[in-house]
C-alpha cells in the first residue's frame, strides 16, 4: 500500500499462501480488496502482541475469503493475540467503509480483562457483512469474545451470516448494531 495505485478500481491484494501472519494498518484514501485465493479461506493471524489484525483508519476496504484466528502465546507469560479485535474500522473525521464477504471468525477460550470483539466499526459511512461465519467455542466453554460491534455508522448491513456456539461471558452483546447518525440505516 506504500506504492501509488494507478488503477481506477484501487488496490487488489491476493493472499496466495494458506496462512498469512501480519498486522495491517490501512490509512490511505483508496479502495482496497484483500482476498484469499485458495478453495478454503486463507487463515490470517498475528504472532506478536498487538490490539488487532487489521486497523482501518481511512479508505474503503473489502475483505473476501479469509479466516481470522486468535493465537495464544505462552512465552514469557501466556497471552492472547490480538488482544482486542480482528478488524477495527473507523475514526472520526476520516472516511471509511468496510465490506466483509465469505469470511470465518474464530473464538478462543479464556477470560480477558479487556473487551474482545471480532469486528468493531465506529464512525464509518458503510459496513456490509455477508455470507460469513462467526464461531464461538461451544455451549460449555465460556469466552470473552463478542462478534460484531457497529456504532455511529451511516449504513450497516449483516446478511446471510451464521452465528454459532457462543457462550459469551462479558457485558457486551454477541452482536451490537446501533447508530446515532441522522437518517442512518441498520
Amino acid at each position: 500500500l506504500s506504492n501509488l495505485c494507478t488503477e481506477s478500481e484501487g488496490y487488489e491484494i491476493s493472499l496466495l499462501d494458506p496462512k498469512h501472519v501480519e498486522h495491517l494498518e490501512v490509512n490511505i484514501n483508496a479502495s482496497i480488496l484483500i482476498k484469499g485465493c485458495n478453495t478454503n479461506q486463507t487463515i490470517w493471524s498475528i504472532d506478536s502482541q498487538n490490539n488487532g489484525i487489521i486497523n482501518l483508519v481511512q479508505g474503503d476496504l473489502t475483505i473476501n475469503n479469509i479466516e481470522f484466528q486468535f493465537t495464544t502465546i505462552d512465552i514469557p507469560v501466556s497471552y492472547i493475540t490480538p488482544s482486542n479485535w480482528f478488524i477495527y474500522g473507523g475514526r472520526q473525521g476520516y472516511s471509511t467503509s468496510l465490506i466483509v464477504n465469505e469470511c470465518i471468525f474464530q473464538s478462543t477460550s479464556g477470560l480477558s480483562r479487556d473487551s474482545m470483539i471480532q469486528i468493531v466499526v465506529i464512525d464509518s459511512k458503510k459496513v456490509e457483512i455477508s455470507k460469513s461465519v462467526f464461531n464461538g467455542l461451544n455451549y460449555y466453554q465460556p469466552s470473552s469474545i463478542s462478534m460484531i460491534f457497529a456504532d455511529n455508522c451511516s449504513y450497516v448491513s449483516v446478511k446471510k451470516c451464521k452465528f454459532q456456539d457462543a457462550f459469551i461471558v462479558t457485558t457486551q452483546s454477541a452482536v451490537e448494531l446501533q447508530t446515532k447518525v441522522e437518517n442512518g440505516s441498520v
